[in-house]
């Protein structure tokens, strides 16, 4: 016997109405969709529905009477409907009963009345063919045609075959009917013609509901399934069962009494209390072959399906679910039926491309459900509410190519691939037709897809009438077209007659003094992009640049205009939306003028429906200034400059700092993004969405509040739309809430209305980077209006987790847990991604993809830069990295710099909380976002201070109170909804010096900053306290990029003078010194540490020394955090990761994107399971950093000398490491040989002992005290054979390789002994040698077919897998391998130097080293400029030629 999620015994499905079949209208191209009838019921509770034809409901009566009391099979078009149905679901009768063809054990058999019933008795019943209800009387509607292999007769099923049926005991599970093959075509709605749309493109951009929608012509069909919430599952536990609560299907009229099929079980589950209540398993779908087959627990589901057929035109059969007796009062409803839960889309494969599906009950298809939930309950993110989604049957080994997965349309998102803002609203959603029969793999996209489940959700509450629109609701960014000129160029030609009678000509090119401008950008920006200016972040250019502080204000007051196309329709609203402008602005748009208040980081919203040009053609102006403050430069720099800037809510690196040059224009501009917004007469504004826990992260409820505002002059009877969908596993999408609520606005006024609070049970957790997945919802919220439809529409991607902060007990460090776990931090402070603000969206991916590919969990944002932006946030929820956000005080500008500068900060208090309230509304809707504070290494001001702690209290809920034990308990919920604070779900800590960092009392207690000996900071007196918020060090770049920032006489290389106390003293060069160099040295109490590998020789030899020494120095500070994890520390932050320009210090890569060695430092020590050496110790440790134990583990220890020998191997014993802990393993006692060699390799392996697969792997090269690294100068001299293996996939421009390299030596592992040297490091087979490359080629014919593929952006398959050899005589170490991508264009003479490298370039590891014997795979991602020939090169330590494999 099946048993529920807790074990009680679970009954087979039963079906509460038999739904299944398809209204298929066969309209010509210029026809309409047929009106549906409505008729209001004098005794029925719902507004209204839908009546089907008597043959109709005739024909579905008779087909449920005559199908087995098992299973009952409707066969239409190349969809077979398989529904288990069990027609008493409490019948307890255990007597052995014959068995179905599916093996399905059938119960007592009830009256085909209680199994199915067309129609209730309320709603005026069909009860015999031909008659019709007598409340209802309706014109009788053809029957639709389907295809000729599956048809249904709609004249079959007379009285005397359904009392045969009726008499039979036992009759085949599947059915097939037929109907007949043509019927008259419906009568033309000449009526509607003018407004309904006739496309889905139509019908969906103009919100056109499901009735109104045509499908366009498809191949093979598409299905929506949809389960619906029992009552027991309600968001609110007080619902119980209303005894009439009915669900239909308005096209066909198929109405059904939920409570006629089991009443008694309902009422009885609903009154329970809600920890009493068992969790049975929803019904859930089970598609393979073109089949659906449902399986699930009894009375908790409803299934309506849509098809369109090959050749026909079809309609959508619409889940219509109640939502509730709706109150006439504003901004409340009464909830209590069952809501509609979960919508799945998506698209079977063909039906002849697998067998069927196994039969409910039976062997295979419990091992299905067993794999599934053994599948969900290995991850952080287990099981939800209505029970386990059953993925599709997995496919047989061999797969016809026919044979597609099963897709869906609607991504929850796609790492790299977001969108545009996370504040997006639904412009015009496309339902795209699929493509041909064989090809397989085609699904719906993103937006058909939402706009299927729109349209499904158009059913949900709603009474207004769609209506067409000229211009589509949503927003338009303005990004392009935009002109900009100098004001003082244009002093006679005013803002109205710019955008009245002297507007700009723009065609073919912008006349003097105009010229295109950079929207978003700054004016910095838009006159190097016109050639106006050198490059500022080249050599030494920014010098001669004219600074703001001695041109004047005026100098960079500029104007920027455009125009762009709008046109409404009445009751339609615009609004200009402008998202950060610095500092302030006059806006005019054809002749009126707005003003646009200071503030860098506020946004401005104008209403301009009154002012749009009536034949849409709009002229926009805006004239900007820079900051009231700009400030001077002093000439020897300084942090902020003369501190000026601070008395303005703006940027503050923008006067310079001692890592940054100054910016000539402070930014000036429009930095951030410019929209239009098209709504109707409600707009939705700042949703605030919040996620509760409660029975240890198992029930969970997502909280929202919004603002509506109605700018009509009539009252506005809304109906407000929620969707929370989800992606699962196998591109299966999930809605797993669709509910809607009536609501009425007063005229000229907006309200604040709290959504019901939408329960998830289970929900996937969103975890950090290394801990687990991150998985995001997309919540959809709509408005439509009664008489104009869509309103407006907003969405965004949300986390459900919950991030708690407090002071831990024992380090005195602030401790962050996520979900109840604590995390151990380690990341790095970020400025912004470029000083100029050339931000986008592509810059930010690959910007944050970087952290995560180091294995980081936490960015700072430093409080001098910027607040950042929602693309941003967008990306670090996707990749994981939890947001320290700052507001913009800094300590240097706001009181504590040299002189004291600003001790009250800002000089207008008021608009500095304005913009914090403003971003704070703008960026708490993102799941990475952990922390607000205050400034860097400063307080606010008292009275900012005091209004940021109480605008950002935290809610009850989310207040952590410590006991003796350090256990947390609660508060339980107030009867304040946590979404209506401004933001009460994150911490807010006044100063990143203060409450659990540095030394938590404000003193400067962060840093060091300089080159440190790797062994330090294993010392137990490196760092005192719990949390260091910053600690930096070196960052040269690659050469390649010092010669492609600079000019010839900048690469010259540091010159080292050696002092008397025997240090070297770093002298750069004046162009190096400018771009902020830090020396590898510290006269007095650090070596230099590029010295130690020999004086370097030219600019390639100390950038490669360089990067030996930028890996050893992050791995080590990384390490020796990490070793005293938890015990001392408990996290820490590098500063910094990047440069927002061509700078040499503190970064893992460079403004150009391509990473130092130092990354891969980083990525090697940060991994979440890491062995390593304790570099005081010497002692190997093992590092768990997650919340699962170690077992059945051992390591492995490899030491190599230079000759290749390994004089010293041991393999541990089998280890366990608990979770969240380091463990001391073995001590590594080769240093302490007597025939120890002063210089060596040490590889340590972490490995499972059941299968030997590698956990972590570390490559140190290491010397005995007093000595130093110069022998390996000679081991450049060393001649290694390697063999390179390449593995190449080319899509359009998009680049994947595989470079697959082995060493080639031989080994010398003393006999006897068990080594894992050789194994393979990846799955891809590889070689490498000096200079003989072969190719493994396809068809020699086939070049068309590849250019054929390449035009059309289809991705090329390894066709060409590429060996390089690389001959060697020589053993050993193959040391500080690194792979770089370049063009085929050879560079020129170092005069004209041009840089081929092709960035940015994704590795999966670089500057790695293999032992003789070792292999490894490295993948390698990129997008090459179109038309290049890419190519692959490797150098290494002892490979100084470029070894080159040709894409």
């Amino acid at each position: 016997m099946r048993r529920g999620s807790r074990g009680e015994p679970m009954d087979d499905l039963a079906v509460v109405g038999l739904t299944f079949f398809a209204a298929v209208a066969d309209f010509t191209d210029d026809s309409a969709p047929r009106p549906m009838s409505r008729r209001r019921s004098a005794t029925s509770r719902r507004r209204s529905y839908t009546s089907p034809p008597a043959s109709t409901a005739s024909a579905l009566t008779k087909v449920a009477a005559a199908t087995p009391p098992r299973t009952r099979g409707l066969s239409m078009g190349p969809l077979d409907v398989a529904v288990a149905v069990n027609p008493n679901p409490l019948t307890t009768d255990k007597q052995q009963q014959p068995r179905d063809a599916q093996g399905l054990k059938p119960i007592k058999q009830a009256p085909a009345a209680a199994r199915v019933k067309p129609i209730s008795n309320k709603l005026g019943a069909v009860r015999e063919e031909g008659q019709r209800s007598k409340q209802h009387a309706v014109p009788a509607r053809p029957w639709p045609s389907n295809s000729a292999r599956h048809t249904l007769d709609a004249r079959q099923g007379t009285a005397a075959s359904k009392a045969k049926a009726r008499s039979e005991s036992m009759i085949p599970s599947r059915r097939t009917c037929s109907l007949p093959a043509s019927r008259p075509k419906p009568p033309r709605r000449t009526e509607r013609a003018a407004c309904t749309p006739t496309t889905p493109r139509a019908a969906l951009s103009t919100g056109g509901s499901a009735r109104d929608l045509a499908t366009v012509d498809r191949r093979r069909a598409t299905f929506v399934v949809v389960l619906v919430h029992a009552p027991w599952y309600s968001s609110n536990d007080a619902h119980h069962w209303d005894g009439d609560a009915m669900h239909d299907c308005p096209d066909t009229g198929c109405l059904v009494d939920l409570n006629e099929c089991c009443p008694d079980e309902l009422r009885a589950r609903s009154q329970r209390p809600a920890r009493e209540r068992p969790l049975e398993e929803f019904a859930a779908a089970v598609v393979r072959g073109g089949h659906v087959q449902a399986c699930g627990a009894p009375c908790s589901c409803l299934w309506s399906w849509w098809s369109a057929d090959t050749s026909e035109r079809g309609r959508v059969l619409r889940a219509h679910q109640p939502a509730g007796r709706q109150s006439s009062r504003a901004g409340r409803v009464e909830t209590g039926k069952p809501q509609a839960s979960a919508l799945l889309t998506c698209r079977p494969p063909p039906a002849s491309a697998a067998s069927p599906p196994p039969a409910v009950g039976s062997r295979a298809w419990r091992t299905l459900r067993r794999r599934w939930s053994r599948r969900r309950r290995t991850s952080h993110a287990n099981s939800r509410l209505p029970g386990r989604l059953l993925r599709r049957t997995p496919p047989p080994r061999r797969r016809s190519p026919r044979a597609a997965p099963l897709q869906c349309g609607l991504q929850a998102h796609q790492r790299g691939a977001g969108p545009s803002s996370m504040e997006r609203t639904h412009t015009s959603p496309l339902l795209a037709a699929p493509v041909g029969a064989g090809d397989g793999a085609t699904a719906l996209n993103r937006s058909s897809a939402a706009a299927c489940v729109r349209a499904m959700a158009d059913s949900v509450g709603g009474d207004g009438d769609s209506t067409s629109m000229a211009v589509a609701v949503g927003k338009r960014v303005l990004d392009t077209g935009w002109l900009a000129a100098r004001s003082t160029e244009v002093a006679l030609i005013t803002g109205v007659q710019l955008t009245t009678t002297h507007p700009p000509a723009a065609d073919p090119a912008p006349a003097a003094p105009w010229m295109s401008a950079a929207v978003p950008g700054t004016v910095l920006g838009t006159l190097l992009k016109n050639n106006l200016i050198p490059d500022p972040f080249y050599g030494l250019n920014n010098q001669a640049i004219v600074d703001i502080a001695d041109a004047g204000r005026e100098y960079y007051t500029f104007w920027f205009f455009t125009t762009f196309k709008c046109a409404p329709t009445a009751n339609q609203h615009v609004t200009l939306n402008f998202r950060g402008i610095n500092y302030s602005a006059e806006m005019y748009l054809n002749g009126h003028e707005e003003v646009l208040p200071k503030g860098m980081f506020r946004r401005h919203t104008i209403d301009i429906t009154d002012i749009l040009h009536p034949d849409g053609n709009n002229l926009l102006a805006v004239l900007v200034h820079p900051p009231d403050h700009p400030g001077k430069i002093p000439a020897q720099g300084g942090q902020g400059g003369d501190h000026e800037i601070g008395k303005d809510v703006a940027t503050q690196y923008v006067e310079g700092w001692d890592w940054m040059c100054p910016i000539r224009d402070r930014n000036t501009g429009i930095w951030d993004e410019v929209s239009i917004s098209i709504s109707g007469p409600v707009n939705i504004t700042d949703p605030h969405l919040v996620s509760t826990f409660h029975d240890d992260f198992k029930r969970s409820y997502l909280h929202c509040t919004l603002q509506l505002e109605n700018k009509s002059s009539w009252i506005a009877d809304c109906t407000l739309k929620i969707q929370v969908s989800t992606e699962l596993e196998g591109n299966i999408c999930l809605v797993e809430h669709l509910q809607s609520y009536a609501i009425t606005v007063p005229p000229q006024s907006d309200i604040e209305y709290t959504i019901p609070s939408l329960f998830f049970y289970k929900p996937n957790l969103w975890w950090p980077n290394g801990m687990g997945k991150q998985s995001l919802y997309n919540v959809e919220i709509s408005v439509d209006v009664k008489g104009f439809g869509e309103s407006d529409s907003w969405s965004h991607y949300f986390g459900f987790r919950k991030i708690e902060s407090t002071i831990d007990d024992s380090t005195g460090g602030r401790i962050f847990k996520v979900n109840g776990e604590p995390i151990f931090i380690r990341g790095g402070n970020w400025i912004l991604s470029d000083g100029l603000l050339r931000l986008t969206k592509k810059r930010y991916m690959t910007d944050i993809k970087f952290h995560a590919d180091m294995n980081f969990n936490m960015l700072r944002c430093w409080g001098g830069g910027l607040a950042e932006r929602p693309d941003f946030y967008h990306f670090c929820d996707v990749y994981g990295l939890m947001v320290w956000q700052e507001f913009w005080i800094t300590g240097d500008v706001d009181g504590r710099g040299v002189p004291v500068s600003n001790p009250n900060g800002p000089l207008d208090h008021d608009l500095f909380l304005l913009c914090a309230r403003d971003t704070v509304k703008l960026l708490r809707n993102h799941a990475s976002l952990a922390l607000w504070v205050g400034g860097n290494e400063q307080v606010p001001p008292v009275d900012i201070n005091k209004a940021l702690k109480n605008d950002l209290k935290l809610h009850p809920m989310f207040v952590s109170y410590q006991t003796s034990k350090n256990e947390e308990k609660y508060l339980s919920e107030e009867s304040t909804d946590p979404s209506k604070y401004l933001d009460g779900s994150r911490v807010y800590v006044q100063g990143s010096m203060w409450d659990g960092f540095a030394n938590g009392k404000g003193d400067f207690t962060d840093g060091p900053y300089e080159i440190q000996y790797p062994e330090s900071f294993f010392k137990d007196s490196f760092y005192k306290y719990g949390f260091n918020p910053e600690v930096g060090s070196v960052g040269v770049p690659v050469a390649a990029t010092i010669r492609a920032t600079m000019p010839p006489v900048g690469w010259s290389i540091p010159v080292f003078k050696k002092r008397i106390d025997g240090y070297i003293e770093e002298v750069p060069n004046p162009i190096w010194d400018y771009h902020k160099y830090i020396p590898y040295s510290k006269p007095g109490k650090v070596h230099d540490q590029i010295e130690l590998y020999g004086p370097p020789k030219d600019l390639d030899d100390f950038c490669e020394k360089a990067q030996l020494v930028n890996y050893v120095q992050y791995r080590a500070l990384l390490e020796g955090w990490t070793s005293f994890m938890w015990t001392k520390f408990t996290g820490v932050l590098i500063w910094k990761t990047q440069n927002p320009w061509t700078g040499l210090r503190g970064q893992f890569y460079d403004h150009l994107q391509d990473q130092t060695a130092g990354f891969y430092g980083c990525r090697c020590a940060a991994q979440p399971i890491h062995v390593q050496l304790n570099l005081v110790t010497y002692f190997v440790e093992v590092v768990n950093t997650t919340a699962d134990e170690l077992k059945d583990m051992a390591v492995e220890i490899s030491v190599w000398d230079l000759d290749g020998a390994c004089p010293y191997y041991k393999v541990t014993e089998k280890i366990v490491v608990p979770p969240k802990k380091v463990k001391q393993i073995i001590e590594m006692k080769y240093p302490k040989m007597k025939d120890a060699k002063p210089v060596y390799f040490l590889l340590l392996k972490l490995f499972r002992l059941s299968d030997n697969g590698i956990i972590s792997r570390n490559f140190y090269w290491l010397h005995l005290p007093g000595q130093d690294y110069k022998l390996l100068e000679q081991y450049q001299q060393k001649n290694i054979p390697l063999k390179i293996y390449s593995d190449i996939s080319v899509s359009g421009t998009m680049h994947k390789v595989r470079m697959t390299v082995e060493n080639n030596s031989k080994t010398s592992v003393a006999e006897g002994t068990r080594s894992l040297s050789a194994m393979d490091l990846g799955d891809a087979s590889g070689s490498r040698s000096t200079g003989k490359e072969t190719t493994r080629k396809g068809n020699e014919s086939d070049g068309l077919w590849r250019k054929i593929r390449n035009g059309l952006g289809v991705a090329r398959p390894s066709d060409n897998r590429r060996t390089l050899e690389v001959n060697g005589t020589d053993s050993g170490v193959a040391f500080f391998l690194h792979f770089s991508v370049h063009t085929s264009e050879p560079s020129t003479a170092k005069e004209e130097y041009n840089d081929t490298r092709i960035l940015p370039v994704h590795y999966s590891d670089n500057y790695f080293s293999l032992t003789p014997g070792e292999k490894m795979a490295i993948d390698i991602s990129f997008e090459a400029p179109q038309g290049s020939s890419p190519k692959v090169v490797l150098r290494g330590w002892n490979h100084h030629l470029n070894h080159t494999v040709m894409i």
